[in-house]
């Protein structure tokens, strides 16, 4: 190097060393003896006379001063903790469902008198404007048909204000309406039209009357009642010729307009008025009061609510999830990710902590040890003189407290998670400046940093956008012995190197907290364990194998549109807030997002529903999802660690896809369609299908609860044919309605929710083929088959108590596990690398009409991994794991501890031996058993693993352990060769000087 290179070298220096110099802190550092030629030095280089005084200075200690460094000591990598949380090895056993069927109504039979027939079917109204529909049913219900949406709602005019009672929804499956009202206030009438007709006995039209109840969407028998038309009619069929033997009913009935709905049933009976005596037939075994004789029936389901789903759109706001998180020293509330009740295994504070501290560690240990830096022509080496260390204290703070200039997010309404960090280091530290070398420094190290960390939504979509602030302070303090002050190399090296150690501490651990709690760090992990897909049925099922049959199979897609904070869109909102702002709220994480389910893997996202079933139940609700998320607290009113709230119509929807199946036609081949499935009876065998689509009522069951800890469910038509021996000539035809109510618990071996069923109440409907002989018992038939009766189907039909069962097993229960059964809850495992967290207190409620489930992080025991080393990491060094326990005594004799050590390089495993004293809580193997990576720095990794049965616990724990080699140091420095000041050597480490290959 000439003496112009040298030179412009020194002038680079210049501003760093006069900043040096000028700092009390660095001044102060230096030795009083010393001061005055440090300012002289900085001085010197501020002057073209003072460098060329400095370049001679320079030239003379390079040519007289010799020596190399020291050995480095081990670099700490620090180490991944994994832990794994106990679960008992018991299953969670699926209850045998014993379903009960309702009682029979009260029910009055009917005597209405006509004056005179006529029409094809001689019919006491005549021939009627109606046609008979194609595929006719005998004794259907022609309108309302069996599937119809309405809604009853306040209508403003310019005068009046009037509720209305009218059909909604897209046409049903016959391109109709499907249903007709008439009315006002809360005074309503349905128009009926039902099929008259006697297949068994062959009575005329005028002969049989039908009958009604009224029943609401899962009701019970207490709720029905039987309705009289308040008008209506016999008639004949537009298009039937002469002697035709059937026709209808057409007439009004006064119905209910609340909300779930109802059901109508209408059954064809006996007119006594016809078989009076004095009458056309008269007939003494059917002249007793009540019905006798048993024609046919029908069911018809009204659902009254909101606008039925008819899209497979994404419905705005329709899943939410919290993770409840509190402020020191702590509120008496669960709290998911900080500690504040001194237990460390009911949260994820000493996993993220641990993180925390092991990218600290690792990023300090890299920043004291090995060439440090290159400031110009200086060359930094360093060597740790003890593992440095790190302490971290994890709190749920507002970012404003610490970081005021945080202007985009509301005062007082977010969190973030605060993480705060002291640590200290220790290192030897060397260095060359052009050449000379420079012994026995050491650099000690304190630092305090604040950082917050918090998520944003990315804007419209699922994206996270993650926010983080930092802030370091730094106190460095190098001191550098009395014989370097000597060489002026050294001085200008002291204040270069001085003046930039805080700055690199501080860049280092900014760096290692970014990584760890930034973009793909923490926080990320965090709103991912959040990530609202995955709470939602995810289901692709194949036919499901019932005894001799099976049942269709079945798909359920979630999709996630957007993804918002929920605290902008619940009551006493900020004005002028975001749902793209902070997913933290002031109690925690709270997101929801738009979401819909589909039942099928073609069918593109927001099309129409059609196929079987186009419309889908929408129940109202009362509470607003957002403010379910916000509170965090269950119907109690006690706080949740964790929670998710479900909009009633995605869970509609779901079922909705269990019953219509993969298929895209009216056709359905789903979890309720089964096909010749044999009962234990001997002979017996039935047939499902689902008429109407399964559904959970929202708030306005029955009971009239707005809350409750359990949802009602019902399948409200599903129709069944009952073959009583294999060679029957046809098969009793039934409509069966079943309700439950339904909660969910946690099942800690599968690490999910399982549903709870209450007894199902079944509503048996007997439509049509009932097994009398109508020859000589038609006088019986009602009683066989009627539903005031309570009929079985037959005079062979004695119980159903096995068929009951069956539906209640073969169809309710794998619609409710599929749908309700497949909600998630929110995860914490993805937080830290490895960690898993068991529930506790799980509990499901219906609030309003939405479905919440909610958590607590159950206190379970755990084990962590600590790796270390007993010596500097060279190939003769002996690395260890130690088991560090919590709420488990891996020291009772009775435990048994199993290790397993692996290379992870390699895959393949180690040996190993307990550490002396420890038991079998701590192990120990050879460095020189790993092999280093590809890295620049060659680490070498150990996984590690670690099982504990202890009664009936089984604790698993997993972690990882890297460390570093020695790296080799620079040799000797050597003189330049005659009339040269300094010579480029190869492998230098600075680039500069004689640092390199040559041995003097």
């Amino acid at each position: 190097m000439t003496d112009e290179q040298v030179e412009t070298k020194l002038t680079e220096i210049l501003p760093d060393a006069q900043a040096a110099i000028a700092d009390p802190s660095i001044l102060e550092s230096i030795p009083a003896e010393y001061r005055e030629e440090a300012r002289r030095v900085v001085a010197d280089l501020g002057t073209a006379e003072g460098r060329d005084r400095l370049t001679d200075e320079l030239r003379k200690d390079a040519a007289t001063t010799r020596g190399g460094f020291q050995r480095a000591k081990e670099k700490f990598a620090g180490g991944l903790l994994d832990t794994v949380v106990a679960f008992p090895e018991t299953l969670v056993a699926d209850p045998e469902l014993h379903a009960t069927r309702s009682p029979a109504p009260p029910t009055t039979g009917v005597s209405v008198p006509y004056e005179s027939t006529s029409g094809a079917c001689s019919a006491p109204g005549g021939t009627g404007t109606l046609p008979a529909p194609e595929g006719l049913v005998p004794d259907q219900l022609i309108t309302p048909e069996h599937d119809v949406f309405a809604k009853y709602s306040l209508r403003l005019d310019q005068v009046f204000a009037n509720f209305t009672l009218e059909p909604v929804g897209e046409n049903t499956i016959n391109g109709t309406r499907g249903v007709e009202f008439r009315g006002s206030g809360s005074t309503w009438q349905m128009r009926v039209q039902v099929d008259v007709q006697d297949v068994n006995k062959g009575f005329p039209v005028r002969a049989l009357y039908p009958i009604f109840h009224l029943r609401p969407v899962g009701g019970t028998a207490a709720d029905e009642r039987q309705v009289f038309p308040v008008e209506g009619n016999l008639y004949c069929y537009a298009n039937d010729g002469r002697g035709s033997n059937r026709g209808y009913f057409d007439g009004w009935i006064p119905i209910p307009p609340t909300e779930p709905g109802f059901q109508l049933i209408a059954e064809v009976i006996e007119n006594d008025f016809y078989f009076r005596l004095g009458g056309e037939a008269f007939e003494p075994l059917l002249t007793q009061s009540g019905p006798q004789f048993f024609a046919g029936a029908d069911r018809s389901t009204v659902h009254i609510g909101q606008d039925p789903v008819t899209r497979s759109g994404a419905i705005t706001h329709s899943v939410g999830a919290f993770a409840t998180i509190s402020p020191d020293p702590g509120n008496g509330n669960p709290n998911a990710v900080t500690d504040t009740n001194g237990l460390p295994a009911d949260d994820v504070e000493a996993a993220v902590g641990g993180l925390l501290e092991s990218k600290v560690v690792g990023a300090l240990s890299d920043q004291l040890d090995g060439v440090l830096s290159n400031y110009y022509a200086i060359t930094v080496w360093g060597s740790n003189a003890v593992r440095p260390e790190a302490d971290v204290d994890l709190r749920f703070v507002d970012p404003h407290t610490s970081f005021p200039e945080v202007t985009d997010e509301p005062l007082g309404a977010v969190g973030a998670l605060e993480a705060l960090i002291s640590g200290e280091g220790h290192a030897d530290v060397g260095l060359q400046f052009l050449g000379t070398p420079c012994f026995g420094l050491t650099l000690d190290v304190e630092f305090e940093s604040t950082a917050d960390i918090w998520a944003d939504s990315a804007g419209f979509g699922t994206g996270i956008l993650p926010r983080f602030k930092v802030r370091t302070e730094p106190d460095t303090n190098l001191d550098m012995p009395w014989y370097d002050w000597l060489l002026t190399p050294c001085v200008l090296g002291f204040l270069i190197v001085a003046g930039k150690a805080p700055g690199s501490v501080e860049d280092g651990v900014n760096g290692a907290l970014d990584d760890a709690l930034g973009d793909g760090g923490t926080i990320t992990k965090l709103m991912s364990g959040l990530d609202l897909d995955t709470y939602l049925p995810n289901l692709t099922i194949d036919p499901i194998s019932i005894g001799n049959s099976s049942t269709g199979g079945a798909v359920i897609r979630p999709h996630i549109g957007n993804i918002d904070n929920a605290w902008c869109s619940a009551s006493g909102a900020p004005p002028g807030c975001s749902g793209d702002q902070s997913l933290i709220g002031r109690n925690g994480v709270e997101v929801v997002a738009d979401a819909s389910l589909a039942s099928n893997t073609v069918q593109p996202i927001g099309t129409q529903l059609f196929a079987r079933f186009p419309n889908v139940f929408s129940p109202t609700v009362t509470t607003k999802l957002e403010d379910l998320v916000v509170s965090h607290r269950d119907t109690t009113g006690t706080a949740a660690g964790l929670g998710i709230v479900v909009d009633p119509r995605l869970i509609n929807l779901a079922l909705r896809a269990l019953a219509q199946g993969p298929s895209f036609s009216q056709t359905t081949n789903g979890l309720a369609d089964i096909k010749d499935f044999a009962l234990p009876i001997s002979g017996f065998s039935l047939t499902t299908r689902p008429e109407v689509a399964p559904m959970v009522l929202g708030v306005t069951s029955p009971q009239g609860l707005n809350e409750r800890p359990t949802a009602p469910v019902v399948a409200p038509d599903v129709r069944v044919a009952l073959r009583t021996a294999p060679e029957a000539p046809s098969a009793i035809s039934y409509s069966v309605a079943a309700y439950t109510n339904i909660g969910l618990t946690f099942d800690p071996a599968a690490r999910s929710v399982k549903p709870v069923f209450d007894s199902p109440i079944i509503d048996l409907q007997v439509t049509g083929g009932c097994q009398v002989n109508y020859e000589t018992s038609y006088f019986l038939s009602y009683g066989f088959c009627g539903r005031g009766t309570g009929g079985n189907g037959g005079s062979g039909i004695t119980s159903v108590t096995d068929l009951l069962d069956e539906i209640a097993s073969s169809i309710v229960a794998p619609l409710v596990n599929n749908s309700i059964g497949s909600i998630g809850l929110p995860s914490l495992d993805g937080l830290v690398p490895g960690t898993h967290l068991a529930l506790s207190n799980v509990r499901f409620a219906d609030r309003g009409g939405n479905l919440a489930v909610y958590a607590d992080i159950a206190p379970l025991p755990l084990i962590r991994l600590v790796g270390s080393s007993a010596g500097y990491g060279g190939e003769d060094d002996t690395i260890r794991f130690f088991a560090v326990p919590t709420n488990i005594n891996i020291g009772d004799p009775n435990a048994s501890i199993a290790w397993s050590i692996k290379d992870k390089v390699t895959g393949q495993p180690v040996g190993f031996s307990y550490v002396p004293g420890t038991g079998k809580t701590a192990v120990q193997f050879p460095s020189n058993a790993f092999t280093p990576s590809d890295n620049v720095d060659k680490r070498k990794t150990v996984q590690g693993s670690v099982t504990v049965d202890l009664g009936d616990l089984h604790v698993v724990g997993n972690g990882e352990f890297s460390w570093v080699p020695p790296q080799p140091v620079p040799p000797p420095n050597c003189p330049p060769a005659p009339g040269q000041f300094l010579k480029a050597l190869p492998g230098g480490v600075g680039g500069y000087g004689s640092i390199g290959t040559v041995v003097c």
